[in-house]
């Protein structure tokens, strides 16, 4: 039968029998109350989960004629200025970055001119018509062929 075949006896009867059992989980047995009193408190989320700390990435560009490299990607919002890449040597540019393991797609933007990444394991075709890098950062557990 379903509750609403039920008499109004009947049906009185469950919502108390419902409210009894309410009341006995607020008043816990003598058994429980010492082991609730016994119990360690939880730990913070962080502490009993594994976290996936972020992981130094350096990204590299090669060319003797560029003035200005930046890398824009998923990881800044797709803003380049938020993200310039150094100069270190004749035709090398590189930056260091700090992400979480994921998968992440950027560009290069060279004197104002977005392109792949020449050095990029694989590519993913983006919305404009060409071809965004991918970098893949593993968790620490894990390894890549980076």
């Amino acid at each position: 039968m379903t509750p609403s075949a039920l008499s109004g006896g009947q049906f009185t009867a469950g919502a108390a029998k419902r409210k009894t059992r309410t009341n006995e989980a607020q008043t816990p047995a003598p058994a429980k109350k010492a082991r609730l009193a016994n119990a360690r408190p939880l730990e913070p989320v962080a502490e009993r989960l594994p976290v996936h700390e972020e992981r130094a990435v350096t990204l590299k560009y090669f060319s003797p004629d560029a003035r200005e490299v930046q890398v824009a990607g998923n990881f800044n919002d797709w803003q380049p200025q938020a993200t310039p890449l150094k100069k270190a040597g004749d035709a090398e540019w590189c930056v260091e970055l700090s992400l979480h393991p994921g998968i992440y797609e950027y560009r290069f933007v060279v004197d104002g001119h977005w392109c792949e990444d020449p050095l990029a394991a694989s590519r993913g075709a983006n919305p404009y018509g060409g071809c965004n890098s991918i970098l893949i950062v593993p968790r620490p557990d894990q390894t890549s062929n980076l």
